[in-house]
């Protein structure tokens, strides 16, 4: 069986901790590790021009490129890990870039870096631009009850980028003192026709639906089908475990609204040992062609 490496900038990661403890109680192989410094890595170059690489993991062992998989968790906070000493964040930025490198060149990895490093999210959010509803960033709140109007929408799905809260507004009234009495200073604003939510874990190319609030029945050819076109979109950029967002529109179509490439555990809790099953079996195969 071969060992698993269990990667993010935070071991108490909810999500990390419980897939470590589903392979502790199954007898798989594994570390993790916060301190990319920790691990050593080197490449070899054959006279055929192939890669090999190969890494020591504390803990685990030496192994080479193919006797190990890893699974990477928001892997973007890293460099923002490193102290105020600008030679140390010149350090963590080099680091985190050879781990870049290297985990895009390794066969058994989720979720594989892209052509932007691990910055997948807006990337996705483009490859989906005619199923996704129009998002709008700004650092001038007041601009949103004026912006909801021309959208024409129902409602206005508002999330704070410092603090990560969010709020949903059915009423302009609302929105406008809200507004008025704390504006956040930076914000992700989704006009929607709806806030009922289907939450979709994807993990290797296989949807489950981990949140339903909605009629739409997720058995149906139709949608897995509007699912396997998301994954096909969403497969070059090297993810392989990620969330889907959705809420229903009035006619009956969901709506993209958010793909999650590090989804909380809290969405999959319910059916976490299923979503385990999946990584476990993912992390045990190649996905290089």
């Amino acid at each position: 069986m071969r060992p698993i490496l269990l990667l993010g900038p935070d071991l108490a990661d909810p999500a990390l901790s419980a897939f470590g403890e589903y392979l502790t109680n199954r007898g798989v192989p594994h570390a993790a590790c916060s301190d990319l410094a920790r691990i050593k890595f080197a490449y070899t170059i054959g006279r055929d021009g192939d890669t090999n690489v190969r890494l020591d993991v504390p803990g685990l062992g030496s192994f080479a490129d193919d006797e190990i998989a890893v699974l990477v968790r928001k892997a973007w906070a890293f460099p923002g890990r490193a102290g105020t000493d600008s030679a140390e964040r010149f350090a963590a930025r080099e680091y985190y870039s050879s781990w870049w490198t290297l985990c895009a060149s390794l066969p058994y990895v989720v979720n594989r870096p892209g052509r932007w490093a691990w910055l997948t999210e807006r990337e996705a959010w483009h490859r989906l631009a005619t199923s996704v509803l129009p998002e709008y960033w700004t650092s001038a709140p007041g601009e949103l009850p004026g912006r909801w109007a021309m959208a024409g929408s129902a409602e206005t799905h508002v999330e704070d980028l410092v603090g990560f809260t969010g709020r949903v507004f059915s009423r302009p009234d609302d929105l406008s003192a809200w507004v008025a009495s704390w504006p956040a200073p930076h914000v992700r604003a989704i006009f929607a026709p709806s806030s009922r939510y289907l939450l979709q874990i994807c993990v290797g190319g296989v949807p489950i639906a981990v949140r339903n609030e909605t009629d739409i029945d997720v058995c149906t050819p139709k949608h897995q089908s509007r699912m396997r076109n998301i994954l096909q979109r969403l497969e070059v950029l090297g993810l392989e475990f990620f969330g889907v967002a959705m809420v229903a529109g009035e006619d009956g179509v969901p709506y993209v609204t958010r793909i999650v490439s590090d989804p909380p555990y809290l969405w999959y809790r319910s059916c976490a040992e299923e979503i385990h099953q999946l990584l476990c079996a993912r992390l045990q195969q190649s996905m290089i062609a």
